[in-house]
């Protein structure tokens, strides 16, 4: 059974989104940014997670967003896979968070974590756009492979294999990304 955000009440359509990724965001250690990317292409970042790993109070982070006209454009339901099962979360549209972020004052922030919000403020639109990146190029490699000739190996096979022999990763999503440019390549 779905859990739903109690604290946000809303009519909104929940949307069951195409993709989604759990990021790892080196720069801030062992965080990692749970991400889903909806049929129009718009990747979605769960608010509630962020603001946990912040230490920032929920409901007033809510009110916040739902006060902001241009954060609450920018906010959809969504229902996302965790490993509690499947949940409704208020999610943000990844070019949203930026600026959700900058208004964060770290002072506002236990200082233990301020680091941690910068790290946020810097990385975590790059971060989460390069794993979604990665993905398209793994489909894309193995679907020209399937149309030149795929008889034989499957196409999607062959690119893990590639990766794995040159990176020595069991999935694309470990390959740091200080080494994206030789994934690229």
């Amino acid at each position: 059974m779905a859990r739903e955000d109690s604290t946000d009440e809303t009519d909104e359509a929940v949307i069951d989104p195409v993709e989604q990724r759990l990021v790892a965001l080196a720069q801030a250690g062992d965080d990692e940014v749970l991400a889903a990317r909806t049929d129009d292409a718009t990747i979605y970042v769960p608010v509630r997670p962020l603001c946990t790993a912040l230490g920032l109070g929920w409901s007033p982070q809510l009110r916040k967003i739902r006060a902001d006209e241009v954060l609450a454009e920018g906010t959809r339901q969504l229902r996302l896979q965790t490993r509690g099962g499947p949940q409704v979360m208020l999610c943000m549209d990844l070019e949203a968070i930026p600026l959700w972020l900058a208004g964060i004052n770290p002072s506002r922030v236990r200082e233990d974590l301020r680091e941690r919000l910068k790290v946020y403020k810097r990385w975590v639109r790059k971060v989460v756009y390069e794993a979604f990146e990665i993905s398209a190029l793994v489909k894309a490699i193995a679907t020209e492979m399937a149309a030149h000739g795929g008889a034989g190996r499957n196409p999607y096979q062959a690119v893990f294999g590639e990766l794995y022999r040159r990176f020595r990763v069991s999935s694309y999503h470990n390959i740091p990304l200080r080494r994206f440019g030789e994934v690229m390549a």
